[in-house]
């Protein structure tokens, strides 16, 4: 009976760690999707194969205001332009002409009053000539960072 319930417990942990493999690819191939400006998407890993010494950017957030976007590829991207929507730039450029590997580039953002922009996009070239493909790149922004947890029907 013990070697029943032992047979029954590896397989269900083969089934989750099969389980928990399809999810973990699943997450990363969606979060590594680059939208073309002709509005197709395609996935990183499938281009990747063909030119694997692609720019790869990331956005993180920081602080409540404060973000970071790098470049964690293994070429430079050209023309880079962080399009912020309706957001006030304190901070950071929205026009790189050479965005190196392994830079970085600070950005201090603050939300308009009237609206929440949720995303930003990073337009990128891989080349320095107008004849290359424009790679546009959305990043989610975090929810509006609670200022202070006074209640206001208190005041």
């Amino acid at each position: 009976m013990e070697l029943i319930a032992l047979i029954v417990s590896i397989v269900a942990l083969l089934v989750a760690l099969w389980a928990a493999r399809a999810v973990r690819t699943l997450l990363g191939a969606t979060a590594d999707t680059t939208v073309h400006r002709s509005g197709t998407r395609s996935s990183r890993r499938s281009r990747s194969r063909g030119r694997s010494k692609q720019p790869h950017f990331t956005f993180e957030q920081l602080s409540p205001h404060r973000y970071a976007l790098r470049n964690d590829g293994h070429s430079p991207a050209y023309d880079v332009r962080v399009d912020t929507g309706e957001l006030s730039v304190h901070e950071g450029s929205l026009s790189i002409d050479e965005f190196p590997p392994g830079d970085v580039e600070e950005y201090l953002l603050i939300q308009p009053l009237q609206s929440q922009v949720s995303q930003i996009n990073v337009t990128w070239y891989t080349s320095r000539d107008a004849l290359a493909e424009a790679h546009v790149t959305p990043f989610p922004l975090g929810p509006r960072p609670v200022e202070n947890d006074v209640d206001p029907g208190t005041i």
